[in-house]
């Protein structure tokens, strides 16, 4: 399993709970096996386990979920080209796990 692989997996989904806790271990997984991005994989990991613990136990609307699920995507979009390329470089990387953050911190939140 690779970054890209999990990206297509989460876009592919269903808007709602299940989707995030496929992607929670799915990212789980990728930590192990691919280390030198294991930060990256634990704050999408972060991220996706909030959505669960918020709205695990709750009916949100199906548009809340397909907005949830569109600002996911963006995120992932954010991280996506420095990790689907094993050739990037450290800085790279870096740079875009930042990128991610600071753009979640600044963003709406629903997760």
């Amino acid at each position: 399993m690779d970054f890209t692989t999990v990206y297509h997996a989460f876009t592919q989904s269903l808007d709602g709970t299940d989707s995030y806790v496929v992607l929670r271990r799915d990212l789980d997984s990728l930590m192990g096996s691919d280390p030198d991005n294991a930060v990256s994989y634990y704050v999408l990991r972060g991220l996706a386990d909030s959505y669960v613990t918020l709205y695990a136990d709750q009916a949100v609307s199906p548009d809340f979920a397909h907005q949830a699920k569109t600002e996911m995507i963006r995120l992932l979009d954010i991280v996506k080209p420095a990790l689907a390329d094993k050739t990037t470089s450290v800085a790279v990387r870096y740079q875009a796990i930042n990128a991610l953050v600071t753009s979640y911190s600044s963003g709406k939140k629903r997760f």
